[in-house]
This record gives C-alpha cells, structure tokens and sequence, in this order.
C-alpha cells in the first residue's frame, strides 16, 4: 500500500466512525423528542399548567418527606367567577391528589394545583376565607 492508499484507508475508517457517531446521536435525539412529547402531553391538561381547584373533605398535610393525600374538583373560570369544571357531564368531577403545602385544607377551600411527576398536586390554597361553599355549576348558555 502506498502512502496515499494508507491516508485515504484511515479517512474512510475515521468517516465510518463519525457516521457511526452521528447515527447514535440522531437516535438519541429522537428518543429524547419522543419523552419530551409524552410528559408534555401529560403535563399541560389541555394546555394550563396551573389548575384551579377546590377541596373535597379535608387535604392532609405534608409532613416530613410525606406529602398529604385527598381529593379535589377541578375549576374552569367564566367572566372572573370559578365555576365546576363539567367537560362530560353535568355533577361534580372529582381527582385524587396530593398536597405539597405546610397546612391540610378545610371542606371547599379553593386551591391552585399542577401535574407534578405524574400526580395532580396542590401547590397554594386559600388560607384567608374562614368558610367556602362549593363552586356553582357553570352558567346555561
């Protein structure tokens, strides 16, 4: 083998290895695009990030390492007044949750919660209100 022979062997061995490379990196990439898509899709619930909700019964408190558990109704806002979220039928919707906030919740209190690592969680209630009545059923149209 000549010189040139032996420099043009090691390109096309190193070009193989690059194309090796980049092979590995695309399918990463589309694996990453892939998880990406599937925890938005998860995530935003119709777009929202932060859901408005109200308390059904009391929300334990977190305590320690250990989040509180309970369940909740989510809320839709019509023309600034929280109403019961009815998106199938007409009753009240209900969702397990749990509560990362330092206080349990009150029967009705009004909460604002997000999707965290899979579980619908509170993030900020109502401490101020001393007595809360379920929200409204939304408004005939």
């Amino acid at each position: 083998m000549t010189g040139d022979e032996a420099r043009i062997r090691r390109l096309e061995e190193e070009v193989q290895r690059l194309k090796k490379r980049l092979e590995s990196i695309v399918h990463k990439l589309g694996q990453a695009a892939e998880d990406a898509a599937r925890q938005q899709q998860a995530a935003s619930q119709g777009g929202r990030v932060l859901i408005r909700c109200q308390s059904v019964g009391v929300v334990g408190v977190s305590a320690g390492a250990d989040v509180g558990t309970g369940t909740i109704r989510p809320l839709q806002l019509i023309d600034g007044t929280r109403y019961l979220l009815q998106p199938i039928a007409d009753g009240d919707i209900t969702w397990g949750c749990v509560n990362d906030t330092g206080s349990a919740t009150v029967d009705n209190e009004y909460l604002i919660g997000a999707w965290i690592d899979g579980y619908f969680t509170l993030i900020v209630g109502d401490c101020v209100t001393e007595e809360f009545e379920i929200a409204p059923d939304p408004p005939e149209e």
